[in-house]
């Protein structure tokens, strides 16, 4: 996120992905990409701490966390679930719900 690279999500998000941000709104594929892009303003840096995943025969459930830092110095984490799913062979994530944890210390935004 931080970088601003779409290449692999354009590849492992589905058509028909459908997320839920933080604040509960809904959002597409062409809308995750688009914020992507912009990221690198607001984020500083974003590393992947834990994911774990289960398989269900072509259906996988991954979740995990990231913690982040913004360019105005403020910390969190994300906490997030994706569900995937193979397709012609090829695992795409078809749906995600995101969750930010702020950091003790961090300004509430």
């Amino acid at each position: 996120m931080a970088t601003g690279e779409t290449a692999a999500l354009s590849r492992i998000l589905a058509d028909d992905f459908v997320g839920v941000d933080p604040k509960g709104k809904v959002y597409s594929k062409a809308d995750m990409i688009r914020d992507t892009k912009d990221a690198p303003k607001y984020f500083k840096s974003n590393k992947i701490d834990s994911v774990t995943v289960r398989f269900f025969g072509d259906t996988a459930v991954a979740h995990g966390s990231e913690t982040w830092e913004k360019q105005s110095g403020q910390r969190g984490q994300f906490v997030w679930i994706d569900t995937w799913v193979r397709r012609k062979g090829i695992w795409q994530i078809v749906a995600a719900e995101d969750l930010i944890v702020l950091a003790p210390h961090a300004p509430k935004p």
